[in-house]
Parts: structure tokens; sequence; C-alpha cells
């Protein structure tokens, strides 16, 4: 790393306002009343735009320590995208159990109303049935958020966590949380988490950013193409529903299963889990830390 942790934070936060001063004129003179438009804008301005600019200023080398340089063999993605689609009974089972807890009435009414304002976006755009609406949400709601959320919170939050404390599982679960907590959104706060856990374990694991990209990628155009196909009458579910969420039963066992992927994988990539090593602590917890 080229800076120290406190002078990077500031970068950091000096680029991230720079960044929304700019979305904020824009929203204003060019997005208007455009969802497509505020949610791209959104997403490079946000997220991808002060990722950059941070990784260009503070990395080393920047294609490699954002983990762009290699695109990742065949077999680390088909290995995560597996424990992806393990994670996705228990990711669908948090949200319901979310809607259970003692929630503030406000915290869930802003959620719900979030959740609301995407829905009637997407199904504005897919109800004409058109291919070409199908691939502007695709675009919109997975190409753009998977690319440049990714960049953020894994190639910049995640990386900077992990080559300052040397504790990769620390890094993944804080950047989760994280990533969690800035969409906002009470009700899929754990559901997120456990989706970001994932990503971030992909990422350190395989050292290609481009795995975490591509699961995202799915998890998004996954839920447009189901949606698309419900809303044209292609099929009768609807993956927005409550009571599409999976049975108790394949939970459990989903659970059980990803836990011993991921025990398998933790140990399929602990050669270059251990190469990761602090660079801005004590040089005598260097060893220590490395290990985790």
């Amino acid at each position: 790393m080229k800076t120290s942790f406190p002078a990077g934070t500031i970068l950091f936060i000096f680029f991230w306002l720079v960044s929304f001063a700019i979305f904020a004129v824009l929203s204003l003179l060019v997005i208007g009343e455009n969802t497509s438009l505020m949610i791209v804008f959104q997403q490079i301005l946000l997220f991808l735009m002060p990722a950059l600019l941070y990784a260009f200023y503070a990395y080393n080398d920047f294609w490699d320590d954002l983990g762009l340089k290699k695109a990742g063999k065949i077999s680390d993605h088909s290995w995560f995208i597996f424990l992806y689609l393990l994670a996705v009974p228990l990711v669908g089972f948090l949200y319901n159990f979310s809607e259970t807890l003692p929630l503030p009435a406000s915290w869930v009414e802003a959620s719900k109303q979030s959740s609301a304002f995407l829905q009637d976006y997407v199904s504005g755009l897919l109800s004409d049935g058109k291919v070409r609406s199908l691939m502007l949400a695709l675009v919109v709601m997975a190409v753009v958020p998977a690319i440049c959320e990714e960049i953020f919170f894994r190639g910049v939050i995640l990386t900077n966590i992990v080559k300052r404390t040397g504790q990769i599982h620390l890094a993944v679960w804080l950047s989760a949380i994280f990533f969690s907590a800035i969409h906002f959104e009470i009700l899929g706060f754990f559901s997120r988490i456990l989706l970001g856990a994932v990503l971030g374990y992909s990422f350190v694991l395989t050292k290609s950013l481009w795995v975490p990209i591509i699961i995202h990628f799915l998890n998004n155009a996954i839920l447009v193409l189901l949606y698309f196909s419900y809303l044209n009458g292609l099929t009768n579910f609807n993956p927005l529903a409550p009571e599409s969420s999976a049975p108790i039963w394949l939970v459990i066992t989903c659970v059980v299963v990803g836990v011993l992927v991921f025990h398998f994988l933790l140990k399929r990539y602990k050669k270059g889990r251990i190469q990761y090593a602090p660079t801005d602590v004590n040089p005598k917890n260097a060893s220590h830390s490395s290990s985790e």
C-alpha cells in the first residue's frame, strides 16, 4: 500500500464525497425522473469512481490488488457458484426471519418502500415482454451493480482490511456487514451479509475479483429472468413473493452441505490464503496474522 491507514481513509472519503457531489449535480441537471439512469449513475459515481480513484493512488499494483488481473480458473468459478447456490435457501430464510423480529416500525416501512420502489421499476420495465426491455433490466440490475459494487466492497474495502490487518475472516465479514448496511434495507440485512460473505470468500480465496463479479451478476440476473417469466405468463413462480422461500428441510440440507463445501474450499485454497500479510501493522505480528 502506498498510503498509511489514516491517510488512506481520508483519501477514500474525499474521493467518495467528490463523487457524491457529482452525482447530486447530475441528478438535478441530467437524470431527472429516469430511474434507469439514476441507478446506473448511482452505481458508477458512488461505488465505481471513488473505488478506482483510491486504488489508482493507494495500490502498488492497480490491477493485481483489485483482483482484476486474472480471470480465475473454471474450477474457481464452479466451486463458488455451487457454494452460492447452497446459500440461496438460507438467504431467503433469513429474509423471512427478519420480518418476524421486533424491529422499529419506521425501519420496516422504509425497507418495504425501498423494495417496492425497485419492484415497481422492474415490473414497469419488464411487463411489456420485449427482449430489449429484459436486456436493459439485466444491464441496470445485474451487470452494472456486479462490477461497481464488487470493485468497491471487495476490491477496495475488503482488500484494505486484509492488507492492513492480515485477518482474512475479519475482512470478509466486516466488508459483508458494510455491504449490507449501505443498502439501507433492514429486512434484507442478515441475508445480504450472508451473500456478502460468500462473495468475500470467493475473492480472498481465489484472488480473482471476477469470481464474485460473476456470482453477483448471476444472483441479480436470475431474479430478473424469473420475474420476467412470471410477469409475462411464462411461469407461475413469483421469485419476489414471500411464499417462494424454500422449505425448512431444504434450508437445513443446504446449510449442512454448504458448511462441508466451505470447509473443503478453505483447505483447497490454503496456500493462496497465507500469502496475505499485513502491510500496516508491526512486522513482529505479521507472521502470526498472515496465518489466519
